[in-house]
């Protein structure tokens, strides 16, 4: 329970934001060593300004030079200004990425967001010289322009379908340019950015594989596939059927295998230490739990064991009915045949391609209060559990993320339909 209290999704469930936990977590841990609290919440509270409110320096710097008439607004002051909903969502919006990369159970997938998240925080916080270029600064300024969007909102929508323009865009702007500019070292505009990267404090980072995609594509993430209940093949189920069928007389936690124990108990325990999952206060049984969770294996994986949850409603009590607006999979277009066709023709040819991520046993995407039930599971002791995040085994997944993800691009499809080009 130590543990579970301090993942960002768990505090976010309480009364306090995720940053005041944060400050007053150092200030203790400051007491415990002897040392001054009050200087451990000021250091806190300054990596907060500068990690989720504060403008970039190098932003700042840049519009400096550019438009040096122009004065940034004092951060004091324009935290006053913030709308406390958007102050409140922007803070454990961060909270939960931390959450994210908590759960993930790929080797190393805690160390290399973290990394990336350090080299990212130094680079923003340096400042432009007189006589660096600007161009970085403009590019981003267009792209503002070109989605017709300001930076400097004052207002705040909490219309959850709405696109929400608000007044750290700058700041996500700047991050996500920052991001996307070191994989792309010979553009001018992005100078500065390969500068920085090819500076000696990225020496480490630059020997990270991340710049190596062509080799790292050579082997295979170890991780389970993403398929969901609804669309696995029935064959996966097989050795769980057999199982669960052939003693019905007795209850399945009495007499659950040890090997599959062994494999589903730590990971659930890992999901439930990064907030991702959370005890369900209902009636652990089958017909009002939806899904039980087992040990299975996967052909790209035949000798590894994952866990996987069997959401096979025995009792019809969890009808799913999907709109017919939900777009099924087998209709989804193949990226890669036209990709290889182009690429055949081209020899130079370069493709960008925006993934959603996703850990092995979820995606990002907040399950609400009310639809819990549906994501509910036993463990290998009869225990009941549900998602906060949308797991990969839930019936229909595919359909969910397809279409949350398509609603959200759909406010910018007439922009991208039209193209872009920078001046």
């Amino acid at each position: 329970m130590k543990k579970s209290s301090k993942n960002g999704v768990v505090s976010i469930e309480d009364g306090l934001l995720p940053s005041k936990a944060r400050h007053l977590a150092k200030g203790l841990e400051a007491i415990n060593k002897g040392r001054n609290p009050m200087k451990a919440l000021r250091r806190a509270k300054d990596e907060d300004e500068d990690r989720i409110w504060g403008l970039p320096e190098a932003w700042t710097t840049g519009l400096q030079h550019t438009l040096p008439t122009i004065k940034a607004l004092r951060f004091d002051k324009r935290m006053d200004l913030s709308d406390p909903m958007e102050m409140m969502e922007r803070d454990r919006a961060f909270s939960f990425e931390e959450s994210f990369h908590m759960g993930d159970l790929q080797p190393g997938c805690n160390a290399k967001p973290y990394q990336l998240q350090d080299i990212l925080s130094v680079m923003l916080r340096t400042k432009m010289t007189t006589e660096g270029s600007t161009d970085w600064f403009w590019f981003i300024a267009e792209i503002l322009d070109w989605l017709e969007l300001r930076g400097d909102y004052d207002e705040y929508t909490q219309d959850p379908q709405y696109p929400r323009p608000h007044s750290f865009i700058v700041q996500d702007l700047v991050q996500a340019f920052a991001m996307m500019a070191m994989f792309f070292p010979n553009l001018d505009v992005t100078k500065l950015v390969t500068m920085f990267i090819n500076s000696s404090q990225c020496d480490e980072f630059r020997k990270s594989g991340l710049f190596e995609p062509k080799e790292r594509s050579q082997t295979r993430p170890g991780r389970r596939t993403r398929t969901s209940y609804k669309f696995r093949e029935k064959g996966v189920w097989k050795e769980w059927k057999d199982f669960y069928k052939k003693d019905s007389k007795r209850l399945y936690g009495d007499v659950y295998p040890m090997e599959w124990s062994l494999t589903v108990r730590p990971i659930i325990a890992h999901l439930y230490s990064a907030g991702v999952i959370a005890p369900a206060y209902i009636e652990p049984h089958p017909q009002v739990i939806l899904g039980i969770a087992t040990a299975s294996k996967e052909p790209h994986r035949p000798d590894t064991r994952d866990l996987f949850i069997n959401y096979e409603d025995q009792y019809d009590n969890f009808p799913f009915n999907f709109p017919s607006s939900f777009v099924h999979p087998k209709t989804w277009p193949e990226v890669l045949p036209p990709a290889r066709t182009f690429s055949s023709k081209h020899t130079n040819a370069r493709f960008a391609l925006l993934r959603l991520w996703s850990a092995p046993h979820y995606y990002p995407q907040m399950v609400g209060l009310f639809n819990r039930q549906n994501t509910s599971f036993l463990d290998s002791r009869g225990r009941s559990w549900e998602w906060k995040f949308v797991p990969m085994d839930m019936p229909g997944r595919e359909y969910s993320v397809h279409h949350t993800t398509g609603k959200r691009l759909d406010i910018l499809k007439h922009k991208f339909e039209g193209g872009y080009e920078s001046g």
